[in-house]
């Protein structure tokens, strides 16, 4: 979901995909979308319907069963004219790029990763929060800086954070996280 548009997908095996306009397609959130084979549209008719709401056969075409939402799909309309023209090889060496800078600056300054970097997505890279904070306090520090980190969830919010480069971020907007970084760590020194 969060990384559809960002790592290639091989679909040979799939009957279907769920994916979200926003995160690396670059539009806001508000549109979801189901890929269907199409061997597999014609049986879904076939299959009691258990609520109005999750019912996929309803939203196909073009005359959705509820008001869309409109401004949600003008930007993903927006967002896909903006799409790479080199498609999913171009998104993605963009944020592997970006995900390997963070990735070396953040190691450098002593910061371990609980899963192989081999292993991790090129949109989020996830470390362990600095020794003696809470992810609460790591969040606040870190938005009190101008930036936001994301949580883990369960037992691992404790432990780890995560960092996206998804989006239209800038290499200079990265830089200057890792510098809020050092300015954080210091302070705490």
């Amino acid at each position: 979901m969060s990384s559809f548009g960002a790592d290639p997908i091989d679909f040979t095996n799939l009957d279907a995909a769920c994916a979200s306009g926003n995160k690396c397609l670059h539009a806001i959130p508000g549109v979801a979308f189901v890929l269907v084979r199409e061997n597999i549209v014609s049986e879904m008719d076939t299959v009691p319907r258990q609520s109005y709401y999750m019912s996929l056969p309803l939203y196909a075409g073009d005359a959705p069963p509820l008001t869309p939402p409109v401004p949600s799909l003008a930007a993903l309309r927006q967002a896909l004219r903006e799409y790479p023209t080199d498609g999913v090889a171009g998104r993605h060496a963009d944020y592997t790029r970006k995900a390997q800078f963070i990735r070396k600056q953040l190691v450098a300054r002593g910061f371990m990763s609980p899963i192989s970097f081999d292993e991790q997505t090129c949109t989020l890279s996830m470390f362990n929060i600095p020794s003696g904070l809470t992810f609460d306090r790591w969040f606040d520090l870190n938005l009190e800086a101008g930036f936001v980190i994301y949580g883990c969830k369960g037992w691992l919010r404790e432990k780890y954070f995560q960092i996206a480069n998804m989006g239209e971020l800038s290499m200079a907007q990265i830089e200057s996280w890792v510098e809020s970084v050092d300015a954080v760590l210091a302070d705490r020194r």
